[in-house]
């Protein structure tokens, strides 16, 4: 399963959302750090402790947190959501990380790269569920949402879901605009072998 991750454009006082997609990359801009690309976290925690305030653990552990995610967690193929208003830009990891020397002292550059396939479907947040939407209001540079990568792939093949909830659940799935998909009655609660099961019956009706 592929993982997704949240990135934020502004870097210092500088927004590079134009230069993310104009150059198919993404970057985090903390300088001065060198390149991560063969270093352990305790060597990445104490060169945070020697330009962070040591005493600022919270400071440092969110730096470490978005460096090690950028540098050490992401993956060729994995996807990315920059936000952009109530429009979403969503792209896939095409490269190993990347550390560009020549921009490590410039303020509102960066240093640490990524290269982007940007998808040329956008996603509007309203359309997302809520828990997703309220995930999107983190304001860390980097942040985790491979829980709602399948919510993701669903959206982006333009499938929209409605569920209506009192007192049994009823599905409406639009494909497409052609195809639209009704199912009535569901309980409100199923336990995920209950869910395969359904979901194995309706496979059976289309796949031989």
């Amino acid at each position: 399963m592929w993982n997704t991750f949240l990135v934020r454009s502004k870097i210092g006082d500088n927004n590079c959302l134009n230069e993310f997609l104009s150059k198919n990359e993404i970057g985090v801009g903390y300088n001065s750090i060198g390149d991560l690309k063969n270093i352990s976290k305790p060597y990445l925690i104490e060169q945070l402790k020697k330009d962070i305030d040591a005493e600022d653990g919270r400071k440092i552990n969110t730096t470490l947190s978005f460096l090690w995610i950028f540098s050490k967690e992401m993956e060729i193929g994995d996807y990315v959501i920059i936000p952009d208003g109530d429009k979403l830009h969503v792209g896939r990891i095409t490269s190993n990380y990347k550390y560009e020397k020549k921009k490590d002292s410039e303020l509102g550059q960066y240093c640490h790269k990524r290269s982007i396939k940007w998808l040329e479907e956008k996603i509007n947040r309203h359309n997302l569920s809520n828990d997703f939407r309220q995930a999107l209001q983190n304001r860390r540079s980097i942040g985790r949402l491979s829980q709602f990568t399948d919510e993701l792939q669903v959206r982006l093949k333009n499938v929209n879901i409605k569920i209506s909830s009192q007192p049994t659940l009823s599905l409406i799935i639009d494909l497409n605009d052609e195809h639209r998909i009704k199912i009535k009655g569901l309980p409100n609660k199923l336990t995920d072998d209950e869910l395969k099961l359904i979901f194995a019956e309706i496979r059976k009706l289309y796949i031989i």
